[in-house]
């Protein structure tokens, strides 16, 4: 179902939000810990004199007069977060390219993650005469398929005639996607119970 779309899209939305928490936060703190690597330089150069200086008075924030590799940290962060950002990139493309395509040129075809928001297809179903519930017709039907549920346009019978359902909008037919049953009238007022069915109408 669309639920899937929805779950997908909330996951990639989530992971790309926390990723860019996680590196403003390492932004930030970034400077205390700097500070702590800089206090443990300088307490090696204070029990070490005669080794010469770890950490230069000079260019004190030049990182490659460092003997010891203190700051090797620092390099692998700043590599994971250029990693961290291609990472973001890719990932916010693949969630816009998938969301373009769906738009255009998704498909027609109820619950697939792939379908489009909106869009008419055509599916067989089971009609239910009112008080009758062993009689039962399985004829295709004009389907309309949105957000909000599935709205049943016509429905095609074996002579050649049709019934139409125009008195209602696809909020009705929301139980299509719980439970893929619905009563409904058309427009002669005749009362029909309708099951949906997973068979697809294939152009002949």
């Amino acid at each position: 179902m669309r639920d899937y779309y929805y779950i997908f899209t909330a996951i990639c939305l989530l992971l790309t939000l926390g990723t860019i928490t996680a590196i403003l936060l390492s932004l930030l703190l970034r400077p205390f810990k700097l500070a702590l690597h800089r206090y443990r330089v300088n307490k090696i150069n204070k029990e070490y004199p005669g080794d010469g200086p770890i950490f230069s008075s000079k260019y004190p924030t030049d990182y490659l007069e460092l003997k010891i590799p203190i700051y090797k940290d620092f390099f692998c962060w700043l590599h994971n977060a250029k990693f961290t950002c291609h990472a973001i990139v890719v990932m916010i493309a693949v969630f816009a390219t998938l969301s373009v395509y769906t738009y255009y040129w998704g498909s027609n075809t109820i619950g697939s993650v792939f379908s489009r928001n909106e869009y008419d297809t055509k599916y067989y179903v089971q009609l239910f005469p009112e008080g009758s519930e062993s009689k039962n017709y399985l004829v295709p039907a004009d389907l309309h398929v949105d957000q909000y549920g599935i709205a049943i346009d016509k429905v095609y019978w074996p002579n050649g005639g049709y019934t139409t359902f125009g008195n209602y909008d696809s909020n009705d037919t929301q139980e299509f996607y719980d439970n893929k049953r619905v009563t409904l009238k058309d427009d002669e007022d005749r009362e029909w119970i309708i099951i949906l069915t997973d068979k697809k109408v294939t152009k002949k």
